[in-house]
Order: C-alpha cells, then structure tokens, then sequence
C-alpha cells in the first residue's frame, strides 16, 4: 500500500517529466488501480509492454525523487503546517492575531500549492 502511496507523490510531483505515453499509463496504474491487463487492452499493447513501460516509468520517478526529495519536502511541510494550525488554534491568543497567523499559513500553502509538480 505504501508504494502507490509513493508512487502518487511521485507522480503528483514528477509525473510531467515523463513521456505521454509513461504518463498515461502511469496514471492509469497509480490513480486508478488498473490491472496491467485492463491498461494493455486500452492502449492496445502486450501487458509485458505495459510492465515494462511501468517498470522504466517508476525507476525514473525514483530517480528523481532520490536526487531531488521535492516530494518528501513537500510532505514534511505540510506536516509542519498542520501541526502549525493546531498550535495556533489552542494557542492563547486575540482572534484577530489567530486570524492573521492562520491567514499567512493560508498564503504559505497557496505557494507550495502553486509550485505543486514541476
């Protein structure tokens, strides 16, 4: 289970970098939990295409997630983020200093958002 985890961070983040054809058939191997050959049967190629294609497609997200970690980043701030809001929302505090800090957590997010994928 935790490897479709990963493999849909990586795609979410990496996906773009790959071929359109990767990209489909990743996509339909990660997001929609086709068999090989329910993914064969509609691109029209062998399920031994389809492993293989699946097999280079997610050594390259590996790859660049073991140089990069932009995925485990973005995951560690998200984290922190929640963890933030929390704080702050059993913090003592004026509702409008509340606000704001929950406001610039909104912002902060809305940027990571933004930059979500290369």
């Amino acid at each position: 289970m935790e490897q479709f985890v990963d493999l849909g961070r990586w795609m979410d983040q990496y996906g773009a970098l790959l071929t359109e054809r990767q990209y489909s058939i990743m996509s339909q191997y990660a997001y929609e939990n086709c068999s090989l050959f329910e993914i064969a049967e509609r691109e029209g190629i062998s399920r031994q295409g389809v492993r293989d294609i699946i097999v280079r497609a997610k050594h390259q997200l590996e790859q660049y997630e073991s140089k990069l970690h932009y995925a485990d980043r973005l995951e560690q701030v998200r984290r922190i983020m929640e963890q933030t809001r929390q704080m702050v929302s059993k913090a003592d505090m004026q509702d409008c200093d509340r606000l704001s800090v929950l406001r610039s957590l909104d912002k902060i997010e809305g940027i990571w958002e933004e930059d979500d994928g290369i």
